[in-house]
């Protein structure tokens, strides 16, 4: 059972003015989505034959708008092979009468990429009695061999209100603190000419702290490749995106195992980075003399982050074990991976960077 929460329930209850509440709360405000961890069995997934997936109990937000599954909800999947899709939540402001404000639902296509979600201005001052639609990815899937599998969660988890405050807290004490030791600084070098080149080097200092305290975002990318980076203090949180399901890799022969792109400056580990990753990719097959690439192929390979930025996948590996075979999983057609590459990934992973000096 799919609870509404903050909707529209009660007189002199703007559930718009809320959502702008808890959006103002969110450091990127354009994704006030996420799960709350540790409530219920946080949205677990769990695949039901071919018949669906199962999603677990749960609190979570999108835009600003906060969802409670009570108990577990089963959302049906039209198998079919070879396909890729989302489990998707939908939102409605002012729905028709007796349809709910939050519904669950699978969307299939060939690639990701060809599944368009609704996204309208919840937030808007006439989403009250004027029915607008947001729908969020929760997780994705694949259907290969007769199976749903390579089940990935999208919507990431939020922390309490009360350890983002702690948080802003203490940045503000330290920031304080940096103030009043780069005051005085600038006091003893106008009081004493001869100290005025040490007292230049403290001030400076002071105003790199200063500086360190607050967050910074960036962005990277490479082809078909991107990369939202964020960093606070010396810890950077850095997601990876690639969403080219028909890219050749003999045109992009880095996929097949290379350095797709770099990261700048202050947003590189302090230490290099390696874990392994799954996602989709093309397959070139072989029998005998005949080549045919396939697409969405699941597969898996190690993504590293190095010191100076590059990052740096191995040679993908198909998890079929280097054969493909026809939907009909007793019809082997002899076909040999020649080679992988992977085109379809989603990571997301948080690393100390250096100190900025």
């Amino acid at each position: 059972m799919i609870k509404s929460t903050t909707f529209k329930s009660a007189q002199n209850f703007k559930a718009n003015l809320y959502a702008l509440e808890v959006k103002s709360r969110f450091i990127d405000q354009n994704n006030a989505n996420g799960y709350y961890i540790g409530y219920g069995d946080e949205l677990s997934a769990t695949v039901i034959g071919t018949s669906g997936i199962k999603i677990g109990s749960g609190a979570f937000l999108v835009q600003g708008r906060m969802v409670e599954i009570v108990s577990a909800e089963t959302v049906s999947i039209a198998y079919e092979e070879g396909k890729v899709g989302y489990i998707v939540c939908r939102v409605e402001t002012n729905p028709a009468e007796n349809v709910p404000n939050c519904t669950l639902a699978a969307r299939t296509a060939a690639s990701l990429s060809d599944i368009s979600l609704t996204k309208e201005d919840v937030y808007a001052y006439n989403s009250e009695d004027t029915n607008k639609v947001y729908e969020l990815a929760l997780y994705s899937f694949g259907m290969q061999n007769t199976a749903i599998n390579n089940v990935v969660k999208l919507i990431s988890g939020i922390e309490e209100i009360s350890e983002i405050k702690a948080t802003a807290d203490t940045a503000k004490s330290t920031a304080e603190t940096a103030c009043a030791a780069a005051s005085n600084a600038v006091s003893t070098a106008n009081s004493a000419n001869t100290q005025s080149t040490s007292n230049a080097t403290r001030l400076s200092a002071a105003e790199t702290k200063l500086n360190n305290l607050g967050f910074r975002q960036s962005s990277a990318s490479g082809y078909s490749v991107s990369a939202t980076l964020k960093r606070q203090g010396n810890y950077v949180i850095a997601r990876l995106y690639c969403n080219s399901p028909s890219m050749w890799s003999e045109y992009y022969p880095q996929y097949k195992g290379g350095t797709i792109m770099t990261l700048p400056t202050y947003y590189r580990p302090k230490v290099a980075l390696t874990i392994k990753l799954g996602g989709y990719g093309e397959v070139m097959l072989r029998n005998g003399s005949y080549q045919s690439p396939q697409y969405n192929v699941p597969c898996y390979f190690e993504l590293t982050i190095n010191t100076d930025g590059t990052v740096v996948i191995s040679k993908p590996v198909a998890k079929n074990g280097g054969f493909y075979l026809t939907s009909s999983a007793s019809s082997p057609m002899g076909f040999t991976t020649v080679d992988v590459c992977a085109n379809v990934f989603d990571v997301s992973v948080g690393f100390e960077a250096p100190a900025i000096t």
